[in-house]
């Protein structure tokens, strides 16, 4: 998987620029990682933009992309989150960068 290039249009934003809220998402990620985390809405929050991610057109289909796509969409818990970033970085990307 290649690395995002932040002058591609096709690049996903960062986390802390991303989604219609970017306050709340930087509310979220700063709950995730400081205590691990998260209320039902911090759950959907993440995998929201984990899923706006992976499914961005920058990145080379690959049989680890599409798996992370499929998984991303069953993320129901911090430890869902905790589990598909621990896959997303053994496929060579990392989104909470």
């Amino acid at each position: 998987m290649q690395t995002t290039i932040a002058t591609d249009p096709k690049s996903p934003k960062h986390w802390w620029q991303a989604a219609p809220n970017p306050a709340k998402l930087r509310s979220t990620m700063k709950q995730y990682f400081e205590y691990g985390v998260l209320d039902s809405d911090g759950v959907y929050e993440m995998k929201t933009y984990l899923r706006y991610w992976i499914n961005a057109p920058i990145w080379k289909d690959t049989e680890a992309l599409q798996k992370l796509r499929d998984s991303a969409v069953r993320i129901e818990s911090a430890d869902d989150i905790r589990a598909w970033l621990v896959e997303a970085r053994r496929a060579g990307t990392d989104p909470t960068r």
